[in-house]
């Protein structure tokens, strides 16, 4: 088996368990959605998280042929298989993972576990932005504005840890939604 196979295989099992992780608290809400108090920002949350795996899934299939033609080094390998743990804590941590006694507040949840969700978020962004800032100094073709636009990014995630105002999470997911949007238009595939 080739490196550049071992590599997709590995990465497609993950965003696989990703998906599985996210379907099935889905359903696990959908099956109690009786008992549940309902509210917009973990399902807004969670659909972001939906669009970036597929988004980032399809992005690994097209960028297939370059890990084939080139060397991919164990750090980079590291650095990736990282980016994919953290990714994987983001998508089990979106949604509840336990129905509390018929009484689950999704409101609730969301803003007792905002912390620890978007820290990870933001520590992902802060891990691309040094492997951004590592390709711009070693002349890949790294647009400046592009280190500035990640710093951005990692900024309005931090804003979302230290503050509990709706409208604010809601503007900063709907941002990042849109955002992810554009990139898959972008990609004209």
């Amino acid at each position: 088996m080739a490196q550049s196979d071992i590599i997709l295989t590995f990465s497609t099992v993950i965003y696989g368990m990703m998906l599985l992780e996210l379907g099935t608290r889905l359903h696990k809400l959908l099956r109690n959605r009786e008992s549940i108090k309902w509210h917009y920002l973990p399902l807004l949350t969670a659909w972001l998280i939906l669009i970036m795996i597929l988004k980032n899934w399809w992005y690994l299939s097209l960028n297939s042929m370059d890990i084939s033609e080139s060397s991919f080094s164990i750090l980079e390998f590291i650095f990736n298989g990282h980016l994919l743990v953290l990714f994987y804590l983001l998508t089990t941590s979106v949604l509840p993972d336990k129905m509390n006694d018929n009484n689950l507040n999704l409101k609730t949840f969301y803003f007792n576990n905002r912390k620890y969700f978007w820290s990870i978020f933001s520590l992902s962004i802060l891990m691309i932005f040094f492997n951004t800032l590592y390709k711009y100094f070693t002349s890949e073709h790294i647009q400046i504005s592009e280190i500035i636009g990640i710093l951005f990014f990692c900024l309005l995630s931090i804003i979302l840890i230290k503050t509990k105002k709706n409208w604010v999470h809601l503007l900063i997911i709907l941002f990042f939604i849109a955002k992810n949007i554009l990139e898959i238009i972008s990609l004209k595939i």
